[in-house]
């Protein structure tokens, strides 16, 4: 009986070999910033845009059946206090973040199982909040100021409060992914033992910065300690790293300050560090604020002035309400609280992820070359990733596969290519096929500008 028993251990014991072998380590994505990486999309506007919106077939591939959500086995999630399969609803309470998006596009890519580990607080800064380790501390001065300020509120104040603060969400960051990576078999039945690797790392955030000229100027230094310092506290060199663009408001408009224009500079300035080359992106967000939906929300804010003065009817009102309500649920500063903003960020944000692993696998395979004239070729059977320079005036051509090339080769007129200096005149072509020709076999460039 003894025997017996000790070859049923043996045998458990082997099947638990086998499986920590034979299982890949688990993909884990990091997602960091402040609200918009929690998402703020309200699940009411999401579930009329994927079931009775004119654009249902955005919202198919997320859902399974009629009128029910996908669940997705090989994507986790965790978002604090809330963990499961991915599916709708891990934004902020009941809404929607870049998460889903990005989870789907990154889920499609890798064939391991996925975790996503959100870590996001509204209103911080990179400045502050998120200090990394090696940007130090302020001069004396400055924190000698802030302490001054704040006895003004409470006279208990002290300098530790004040140092403390510095780099308090990076800290906090930080022991939320390594919690739950200690904790993966409680928090995720289907973990089987068989490890993790940390894959890849999402930074976005800027509202907070615009009001500190200081954080400002300090962005572009900030960032770059802030990938260098995550990389060194996971352990993982060149870890692929994603920017999201600061793209409340949209490209342009009486809402775009220069403040916000500084942040999104600086947030893209990395990129000319060699040191970040093929191993750290900037995804623009810009390019998927909808003037429509501003516009209606615009819309809503004459209501009580409109309704006062009489020149408005409470149906005209209720119209313009119930108008918004389906494409939106919050203000410019939370990208309209817009399903299809958010969901569109977090495919940008999945691509550019995908994109970075890319050339990563690509990178062990040991490089291969190409001859320009044959770009035309495989730009029309491959999807491809443009990245454009106004630095010399080409067009960087990234196959997906991790090949780079470049020349001055765009889709033009009939189908055809051509050679074309003009870099603006390219990129706009390249959106304009993208957003009005999907058929088209160009529909998967994307298309990031320095």
């Amino acid at each position: 009986m003894l025997k017996t028993t000790l070859s049923s251990v043996a045998v458990v014991l082997l099947a638990c070999t086998i499986v920590r072998a034979e299982t890949p380590p688990v993909k884990v994505f990091i997602l960091a910033g402040q609200s918009n990486m929690e998402g703020k999309a309200r699940m009411r506007v999401m579930d009329y845009q994927a079931f009775d919106g004119e654009n249902r077939e955005r919202y198919a591939k997320f859902t399974d059946g009629e009128r029910t959500w996908k669940v997705r086995d090989d994507v986790w999630v965790k978002f604090f206090d809330r963990h499961g399969k991915l599916t709708v609803g891990y934004g902020s309470p009941d809404c929607v973040g870049p998460e889903l998006d990005f989870g789907f596009t990154v889920g499609d890519h890798v064939d391991e199982q996925v975790l996503i580990i959100k870590t996001a607080w509204g209103g911080k800064t990179l400045g502050r909040d998120f200090r990394p380790p090696s940007s130090g501390l302020p001069d004396e001065a400055v924190l000698k100021e802030q302490l001054e300020g704040a006895l003004k509120r409470n006279p208990d104040a002290t300098m530790e409060e004040i140092v403390e603060r510095y780099g308090f969400y990076y800290r906090e960051m930080v022991k939320e992914v390594r919690d739950t990576l200690e904790n993966l078999a409680e928090l995720f039945p289907e973990y089987k033992g068989q490890g993790y690797e940390i894959a890849g790392f999402v930074w976005f955030q800027g509202w907070n910065e615009q009001y500190n000229e200081t954080y400002i100027v300090n962005y572009d230094r900030n960032l770059q300690n802030l990938i260098r310092d995550v990389r060194k506290e996971f352990g993982v060199p060149k870890m692929p790293f994603i920017v999201g663009e600061f793209g409340c408001d949209g490209p342009h408009g009486r809402y775009v300050s220069q403040a916000k224009l500084d942040i999104r500079k600086a947030q893209a300035a990395f990129k000319k560090n060699p040191e970040f080359q093929g191993n750290a992106d900037f995804v623009p967000t810009t390019c998927y604020w909808d003037y429509d939906i501003e516009k209606m929300y615009e819309d809503t804010k004459k209501i009580r002035g409109g309704l006062a003065s009489g020149s408005m009817t409470e149906e005209q009102a209720q119209a313009i309400r119930d108008l918004f309500a389906k494409h939106g649920s919050d203000k410019g500063y939370h990208y309209l609280g817009s399903p299809k903003i958010y969901c569109d960020m977090g495919r940008a944000f999945g691509e550019g992820m995908v994109g970075l692993l890319k050339i990563q696998a690509a990178a062990k395979k040991g490089p291969q070359e190409i001859k320009t004239p044959e770009i035309i070729r495989i730009l029309q059977k491959e999807s491809i990733r443009m990245i454009g320079t106004t630095h010399s005036q080409h067009i960087f051509i990234h196959l997906k596969d991790g090949r780079k090339f470049q020349g001055k080769y765009v889709h033009a007129e009939a189908g055809k290519y051509k050679e074309d200096k003009n870099l603006f005149d390219i990129l706009n072509l390249a959106m304009h096929i993208i957003k009005n020709r999907p058929d088209d076999a160009a529909k998967d460039i994307m298309i990031m500008c320095e």
